[in-house]
């Protein structure tokens, strides 16, 4: 979907990665702006989490037909290309399951979800720190059912609550 550069942030010295995305020939007019309210509520959404094991996001911005996500640098590998060299120690592979357990914990915590996590997607640094890579990352709710078949609340649908996270946390 897009490129990623490795560049450095002259306000202040430090690495950073801008990943790209194309808005340019999308298939229907109007898919543009829609692309970019996804890019920004997912900006939003990774933008409230502070964890070491969740890549930062810095800022998202446009130019013309062009999407910029800059993002922490994070100097490592994937799981997915660290699992095609080869099979985990059972150490490291505990080690990999519980500090994506502790992030996606803590994101959960603050009412958003990754919607696409997978060995792409989680970065292994070389002192073994694992990193879920930034997007796809949505506020949530919840639907629950109730066992009643009257709702007591009339605009909802029968049997459905909608359970919505405060957004001012």
């Amino acid at each position: 979907m897009g490129l990623v550069y490795l560049a450095e942030d002259p306000a202040i010295g430090r690495q950073v990665a801008i990943k790209t995305i194309n808005l340019e020939n999308l298939s229907e007019p109007g898919q543009e702006q829609v692309l970019r309210d996804r890019l920004m509520r997912e900006a939003r959404s990774a933008g409230i989490l502070s964890h070491p094991g969740i890549v930062t996001i810095y800022d998202i911005t446009y130019a013309e037909h062009m999407a910029c996500i800059v993002m922490e640098y994070v100097e490592g590998t994937t799981l997915y290309d660290r699992m095609t060299a080869g099979p985990l120690e059972s150490k490291e592979l505990l080690s990999v399951l519980e500090q994506t357990a502790a992030a996606l914990d803590y994101a959960h915590g603050k009412g958003v979800l990754h919607r696409d996590i997978k060995p792409a997607n989680l970065m292994l640094t070389a002192d073994g720190t694992v990193k879920i890579m930034a997007r796809c990352w949505a506020r949530h709710r919840i639907w629950l059912r109730s066992k009643s078949p009257a709702s007591p609340w009339p605009l909802l649908p029968t049997n459905s609550l909608l359970l919505s996270l405060p957004t001012n946390w």
